[in-house]
């Protein structure tokens, strides 16, 4: 394997962590994120997101979806 990114799926915290620290990572080649907050459509949008700066991401496990 080229990249060991590939290898790692950090978390990001909505409210908590930078997006754009999130954005800079995808970029980097990790290969998802552990989501924790946010609302369905936060969530969807920011997935979007970064499939369009990698779209080579291929997993996101969502956690903890607030109503909205």
């Amino acid at each position: 394997m080229s990249n060991i990114a590939n290898l790692v799926m950090p978390a990001f915290r909505f409210g908590v962590n930078d997006p754009k620290e999130a954005e800079a990572l995808a970029r980097e080649g990790v290969c998802g994120f552990c989501l924790f907050g946010g609302t369905a459509p936060g969530v969807f949008s920011f997935t979007l997101k970064l499939r369009r700066i990698n779209p080579v991401l291929l997993l996101s496990s969502v956690f903890e979806i607030g109503a909205g």
